[in-house]
């Protein structure tokens, strides 16, 4: 659904935007120019294209499996994540923006399996344990 949001958020104002917006993607490679965009104010066709952008990404990662958004989750809490992390991250903003952008969604919004790996889940202990109990020795 957002898939196609985007789609046609692209298609309706890609037109409208001045030349230079149009460049290819690789003006905003960087962390720090999409930090730029996401700070202008309401209205601006450069914080309507971070939104996009950070929507874009978060698609991405979920259904790459990395990310595992919330029910009800908006893209203003996507953004607001996105842009704290730029925010807190002054050192990182020159890598590239998407990889930035994944790295911190993902970080606040991670999938069960990647609970379970960083300890986060207690149920894992349990499952890892009964698993032990009940599985041949040598079994992989």
């Amino acid at each position: 659904m957002r898939g196609s949001a985007i789609a046609l958020f692209a298609v309706a104002f890609l037109p409208t935007m001045p030349a230079h917006a149009q460049q290819p993607a690789a003006t905003i490679a960087t962390g720090d120019v999409l930090r730029s965009f996401c700070e202008a104010g309401e209205g601006d066709w450069r914080r309507a294209f971070c939104t996009g952008y950070v929507a874009a990404v978060a698609d991405i990662a979920q259904s790459s499996k990395q990310l595992c958004e919330p029910q009800g989750m908006t893209l203003a809490r996507l953004q607001e994540v996105a842009l704290d992390g730029l925010l807190d991250h002054p050192a990182e903003r020159s890598e590239p923006a998407d990889f930035l952008v994944t790295k911190y969604l993902t970080a606040a919004f991670p999938c069960a399996a990647e609970k379970r790996k960083s300890g986060q889940d207690p149920h894992h202990e349990r499952t890892r344990a009964n698993r032990a109990r009940t599985e041949p020795s040598g079994a992989l």
